[in-house]
């Protein structure tokens, strides 16, 4: 009897050949087998539709995962708001990423990083900034990517002043510089 683990595995194989197309199959053959979808398949299956930039793909594929009440995790909401920033639909990265608490998910870096860059990419630089400060306040610790995608937010917004201060308390919190960080 074929398992989630077994189809997970094939869906990710078609992730990793850039097929998405295929990676529903293997979903979809789990019907007929009688095996159940987990979190870990439909979280392979999203990877999928991330790397082929299809958010409306995979927004569908995150209903199908609700009403079969399969739980989502942090990779789920993570995979999916990088789908939507890489995508550039930053209202709804943020959309999902406000919907996290009734989850009952806890965001963590990556979450954070992703919704800042949707909002940068997209020119909604004041609410990048706004996560970036939410960051500070939660239990999440930011990153160089954090403090990068805030520094291009501020050179958005053309607040370079905020720009330099925020390099510079990256140097005094020893947060590693890099190339980015001053591109």
């Amino acid at each position: 009897l074929t398992d989630a683990i077994t189809f997970s595995a094939a869906i990710n194989a078609c992730q990793k050949a850039g097929e998405w197309e295929k990676a529903l199959q293997p979903l979809c053959l789990m019907a007929q087998s009688k095996a159940e979808p987990n979190t870990i398949t439909f979280n392979a299956t999203t990877s999928a539709f991330r790397e082929g930039g299809r958010w409306e793909k995979a927004s569908q594929l995150c209903s199908v995962m609700s009403q079969s009440k399969v739980n989502s995790d942090a990779f789920t909401f993570n995979a999916m708001i990088s789908i939507y920033e890489k995508s550039e639909e930053w209202e709804e990265a943020l959309h999902l990423f406000n919907c996290i608490p009734r989850a009952e998910v806890q965001p963590n870096t990556i979450t954070f990083n992703a919704t800042i860059s949707a909002c940068r990419k997209c020119g909604e630089w004041g609410k990048a900034i706004q996560l970036f400060s939410a960051i500070a306040h939660g239990k999440v610790e930011s990153s160089v990517i954090s403090y990068n995608a805030s520094i291009s937010s501020y050179e958005k917004g053309g607040e370079w002043e905020k720009a330099l201060l925020l390099v510079s308390s990256m140097a005094k919190i020893k947060v590693e510089l890099s190339r980015i960080t001053f591109h």
